[in-house]
């Protein structure tokens, strides 16, 4: 049967799916139901989506799911219908293994080659269904675990993984053993992250991916020829396939990042529907629309995202305005915009006018900027450019736990609404404050470091360092802090990063390895370094807790703890308190201006001579360092107290234990300064 024939074009709508086979056409569903077919020419090359070719309608909802050569649509109540060079295919053994009913159901479905669907159920298991001439259709459960993944994707027994921070793996069966046991195996790592940045991606036979970018650009990344894992490893080769590739997701952001009250406070949206808008209080998980002067509706349209908006900014035109009434709490809000079918969060920072509270929590908005991939680049790809746009949507930087692990807002505000549980009275500031110094950091008793604070520019840290010098107390929850230096622009529109992950060298970026050096364990007591890094085994809940060693110390006052009990068990983030990022106070050995590769004994910056170690972390094997839990007295009448973990705000919220010991360090700081009524 030939469904080719030509159709009046429609205006573009969004596009639902995407499929890349291996006869090296590509397929697209778009939102009205239609299946295109995208073919590149000897002469041309690739085509646009304007000289896309009509296939069929097809029922909806429904799922696209490239099988070899085969572009295969499974909708709810049908059999699976099936196209080969944009012609409907009879596929018996599909049918005789599922119906669409089956497929919808699971959360990802990829084609594993010789007639078999690897599948992942909504509790992460997975699962191979397959079909044989002789005992027909079975399945079989190979793993679990695999619902920590955002995506995943591939064809032919080529299955890419996108992890919970943009970091791309790849598990390749299509050359190995097809036995349950090899599935067992966990993806490995390809290179760079930034790759949830992008809308939809789509696997080809073992050496391509295909994304659709939030710009409407589509491009292909090639990692190499051939479809073996040893292939793998370098930076892929990216193609432009071609633009103009529509989408109407909702999607919005904030500018400027941090107002103060009175201020206004610019709304970016672009969707085609009608939307609710409520303002969020981060703090306490409550909407508090009245002290913002916000509308309730807004009608957005879609906007046109500029060329190179990771460094550029979307370039979208200004959809609401609102402002922060005298009186507002400072803390961090979200702009909450809901058309019926998808939500979305702009995120911005409410900073003080003057000091009402004895604890400023720093929202880590460097690190936020970091690793935003909106718009294909980040700090960790997959493109890098050396400008990172904070005037961009940013889909990491939600406040919603997706159950994953996290290390940023929603890590943050686990740590925050805890706080506020206690009755801690605490104000908020973004980094962009501190650098600019609008915050005057001495009226606060103590600076409260959250999940990741590791992007800093030197006036931030030269404000760090007088603060402590004037008798403030930093009370540190995270891990891989002040690692690297960063700059801002003058307004905090743009963050520049230097060396890293595009293949140079980050090494001479670190503090600890400036001219003159400024390493942060001599001012935190404990320093992130190579050999702790425990890389993405956290998806898989191999955290661990921390071990006791010093019982007697006020810290563990009241938690019934001696040296040698185990605390933080339990947790969000890995399911412990000691895993992912982890700093350790072990002094580094080297002194001087050499560059120090940050691993072992190459290494720099002692702890203060007076530094306790408190508790660490039980490593997950002997041959690496785990987080350090540490204290010590500043002599100008402070403390510094640091977790050193990634894992530990995601165990504080769980386990009471460790929630009476960050209690007794931030009363001891609080009275430290004279506020001796603490709580609210």
């Amino acid at each position: 049967m030939d469904v080719t024939a030509s159709v009046e074009h429609r205006d573009p709508i969004r596009i639902l799916d995407i499929g890349a086979l291996s006869s090296g056409d590509l397929v697209a569903v778009t939102g009205d139901g239609a299946l295109w077919i995208l073919r590149k020419s000897e002469v041309e090359g690739w085509a646009t989506w304007r000289h896309r070719r009509f296939v069929y309608w097809l029922p909806q909802p429904g799922r696209l799911v490239a099988l070899g050569d085969l572009a295969v649509w499974f909708s709810q109540g049908r059999d699976p219908i099936s196209f080969r060079n944009g012609r409907a295919w009879r596929c018996d053994w599909l049918s005789a293994v599922t119906r669409g009913d089956d497929l919808l159901s699971y959360a990802h479905v990829v084609y594993g080659g010789r007639k078999e669907l690897l599948c992942v159920s909504r509790s992460g298991d997975l699962l191979r269904v397959k079909h044989s001439e002789t005992s027909g259709a079975s399945t079989q459960e190979l793993g679990e675990g695999w619902h920590h993944f955002v995506e995943l994707f591939g064809n032919d027994g080529v299955l890419f993984a996108v992890g919970p921070t943009g970091e791309l793996l790849v598990l390749d069966h299509s050359r190995q053993c097809q036995e349950a046991e090899t599935y067992n195996r966990r993806p490995v790592p390809l290179g760079s992250g930034g790759w949830n940045g992008f809308r939809l991606l789509s696997g080809g036979q073992g050496v391509h991916v295909i994304a659709l970018g939030v710009d409407g650009s589509l491009k292909r990344f090639d990692f190499g020829a051939g479809a073996r894992v040893a292939n793998y490893g370098a930076e892929p080769r990216c193609i432009e396939i071609g633009n103009g590739w529509p989408s109407s997701e909702l999607e919005a952001y904030c500018w400027p990042q941090s107002v103060g009250a009175g201020d206004r406070l610019s709304v970016f949206v672009s969707n085609r529907l009608q939307c609710n808008v409520k303002i969020l209080d981060l703090r306490r998980g409550e909407y508090d629309s009245g002290r913002f002067d916000a509308p309730r509706l807004v009608e957005p349209t879609i906007q046109h995202t500029q060329s190179g908006s990771s460094m550029a900014g979307a370039g979208w035109a200004a959809t609401i305005e609102l402002s922060p009434r005298y009186g507002c709490r400072s803390g961090i809000y979200s702009v909450v915009l809901d058309d019926g079918t998808s939500r979305a969060h702009a995120v911005f920072v409410v900073r003080p006018s003057t000091a009402r509270a004895p604890i400023m929590a720093l929202a880590s908005t460097n690190t936020w900027n970091a690793y935003n991939s909106w718009g294909g680049g980040s700090k960790y790809g997959p493109t890098f450019p050396r400008l990172l746009a904070s005037q961009r949507p940013n889909p990491a930087c939600t406040p919603e736990w997706d159950g994953r692990i996290n290390h940023l807002l929603a890590a943050d505000v686990w740590a925050m609404q805890w706080l506020s549980g206690a009755g801690y009275q605490f104000e908020v500031a973004s980094d962009v404050d501190i650098h600019q110094g609008r915050i005057n950091l001495s009226a606060y008793a103590v600076l409260l470091l959250m999940t990741h604070p590791e992007y800093w520019t030197v006036p931030m840290r030269d404000q760090v360092d007088a603060y402590l010098r004037s008798g403030g107390s930093i009370v540190y929850l995270g891990g891989n802090g002040l690692f690297e230096v960063c700059d801002l622009s003058d307004d905090g529109s743009s963050m520049a990063v230097f060396m890293g992950c595009d293949g140079s060298d980050r090494l001479p970026m670190l503090f600890r390895n400036l001219s003159p050096p400024r390493p942060e364990r001599e001012l935190l007591g404990v320093g992130f370094r190579f050999d702790t890094d425990w890389k993405a085994d956290p998806a898989f809940h191999n955290a661990t807790a921390y071990r006791v060693v010093a019982g007697d110390h006020f810290v563990f006052a009241g938690t019934g703890l001696r040296s040698g009990d185990l605390v933080g068990s339990v947790g969000r983030n890995g399911g412990g308190a000691n895993g992912w990022e982890m700093d350790t106070s072990e002094s580094g050995r080297v002194d001087g201006s050499a560059i120090v590769t940050a691993r072992g004994t190459d290494d720099r910056g002692r702890a203060p001579d007076n530094l306790e170690l408190l508790a660490r972390g039980v490593p997950v094997d002997e041959s690496r360092y785990s987080g350090d839990m540490t204290i010590y007295e500043t002599g100008a009448g402070g403390y510094v107290f640091s977790a050193g973990s990634l894992c530990f705000t995601g165990s504080l919220v769980e386990d009471r234990l460790l929630q009476r010991i960050v209690c007794n360090v931030l009363d001891a700081c609080l009275i430290a300064r004279g506020n001796e009524s603490a709580r609210e």
